[in-house]
Parts: structure tokens; sequence; C-alpha cells
């Protein structure tokens, strides 16, 4: 009885060790150095760019760079360098981020 134990839970450790997530085959192994992991099978990806801004937002839109920062897969609410986009009534700020690589493929056309 206490081998049978010991041998299920060998066996569920050794699932747990392989069973982590991967970044999608698009991206180089060296990219994989900047993710964050978590327990689960999550993985937290930074962008690489900002590809498009809001025009004339330029005062709405306050440290974007901060986007492009290594996180932590958590939401920082008390850091004073956080990414703020403030509308009013003739603008509504927006970013488009670039992760890199092309992360959705449509294969059915």
């Amino acid at each position: 009885m206490k081998w049978n134990l010991i041998f299920v839970i060998i066996i569920l450790l050794f699932f747990i060790e392989f069973a982590q997530a991967q970044l999608p085959p698009v991206f180089s192994s060296n990219r994989s150095a900047g993710v964050k992991s978590t327990p689960t099978v999550r993985r937290y990806l930074s962008p690489v760019q900002v590809l498009w801004k809001t025009v004339n937002a330029d005062h709405n839109i306050i440290n974007e760079q901060r986007l492009l920062l290594l996180g932590n897969g958590h939401a920082d609410l008390g850091n004073k360098d956080r990414c703020i986009l403030k509308s009013d009534s003739k603008i509504h700020p927006a970013l488009l981020l670039d992760f890199g690589k092309e992360l959705y493929q449509d294969n059915t056309g």
C-alpha cells in the first residue's frame, strides 16, 4: 500500500513537471527568456513595440512605453509610471501593440 502511494506521487510529479505550456512555434527560443510563467499553463508575453496610437492624442496617452517593459503578470495599480489613456469629449485614445509575431493564423481559406 505504501509503495502504491509513493508510485502515484512520483507519477504526479512527473506530469506536473512536463505539463507546462510553451510559446507558439513561431517564436524563437531566445524569446522565451522574456516570458513570465505562473504555476498554471499561462504565459505572459510583453509587446515589443507600439505600432500605432491615436493621432493628436499625445496629452491623452501617458507613458505608453511602460507597456513594453517586462511585467510580472499582475496588475500594477500602485505604480506611478503606469500607462494611462485619458478620454475626453473629442479624443478617445487607443494603442495598437506588436508582439513580434502574428499570434493568430486563419487556416480556413
